[in-house]
């Protein structure tokens, strides 16, 4: 197979695109100023919170709303997942039509309302930030580039947004039912099996979801409509390529050092989806067992300590206690 990357143009006028593709981006309104609210403002809600006190002490309530926040993107993801195949089981793919399926009523509104539930998932950083948890670089750049990347899909209404949106909300759909089931402790030995069973196995799909999106989208460029389109080959094309590429390595890291070498790291260390509340390397805030943490033990003085007579002399001199009968006898 012969792998096509390059568009047919100078490097003048690739420059030119990308210039032009930035201040698109720029311009929009909503794109802008959720990302700015992601990048600056989102981050100080760790401080407001009181860096976790408020939500200890408001434990069982946060943990409803975070609850209520899973099951509620299961369904919407489920939703979404249905009428997009509904819509992809009658309508040709890969044709010189690059607008037809966006034509298509249902599967526009699908489209539209996945990229706005992508600043809706902003909350899945700011459990993190309310419970004082650390956010890794692969949770915002992931949260931040899904929205770019669906932006794209509804900006350029590009039939190739079904790869995201289709195989996304199939993901989401398993992951957020996973996550709703982990947020509160269960004393039940066979559900915690199976929730354990299941945690690499999330991160597994949402790898195999990358590889299979990039298969998918790799047949596009054999589209003459689609190829045609500078700024739409830039804008999505290309774009998908560097960003689900980025976090494909970053969650085949997060899987090797929290799966793989599991076993090597010392006894009682956490891995890092138990540090820093990980989902799948998106940092889902699973609460872990904190409510009766190991303390050191400290060392408790002796209530009546042993005391050498030959630093403190007058303690057998006080008169305190009497003589052995050795002493008597030497004397």
């Amino acid at each position: 197979m012969q792998w096509e990357w390059s568009l047919q143009i100078s490097s003048k006028e690739f420059k030119d695109e990308l210039v032009k593709l930035a201040s698109t981006w720029v311009v929009d309104g909503l794109l802008m100023s959720a990302t700015l609210f992601y990048l600056v403002v989102l981050p100080l809600t760790r401080a407001y919170f009181d860096n976790g006190k408020h939500y200890t002490k408001h434990r069982t309530t946060w943990k409803s709303l975070i609850v209520a926040y899973n099951w509620l993107m299961c369904l919407f993801s489920v939703t979404i997942f249905v009428l997009t195949s509904k819509v992809l089981y009658v309508t040709p793919l890969y044709t010189n039509d690059c607008t037809m399926l966006m034509r298509n009523s249902t599967f526009a509104w699908c489209v539209k309302a996945f990229y706005w539930s992508k600043f809706f998932e902003y909350l899945d950083t700011f459990w993190l930030y309310l419970m004082n948890k650390q956010v890794t670089y692969l949770q915002w750049f992931h949260h931040i580039g899904a929205a770019f990347n669906m932006w794209g899909a509804v900006h350029f209404e590009s039939e190739p947004g079904w790869i995201f949106v289709w195989l996304n909300s199939l993901i989401h759909t398993i992951m957020y039912c996973y996550y709703a089931n982990t947020v509160n402790e269960t004393q039940n030995k066979l559900k915690q099996k199976i929730l354990n069973f299941f945690k690499p196995i999330v991160t597994s799909i949402q790898i195999v979801q990358f590889v299979t999106g990039f298969i998918f989208l790799y047949q596009y460029r054999k589209v003459s409509c689609f190829v045609n389109d500078k700024q739409h080959m830039l804008g999505v094309y290309y774009f998908t390529w560097f960003y689900v590429g980025t976090v494909l390595l970053l969650f085949i890291n997060f899987y090797v050092h929290t799966y793989v070498f599991k076993s090597k790291r010392p006894k009682g260390e956490k891995g890092a989806s138990a540090q820093n509340g990980t989902q799948n390397g998106t940092e889902k805030p699973t609460e872990k067992p904190t409510e009766k943490p190991t303390e050191k033990p400290t060392e408790k003085p002796t209530e009546k300590p042993t005391e050498n007579p030959a630093t403190n002399p007058t303690k057998e001199s006080s008169g305190a206690r009497p003589r052995s009968a050795k002493s008597k006898k030497v004397d």
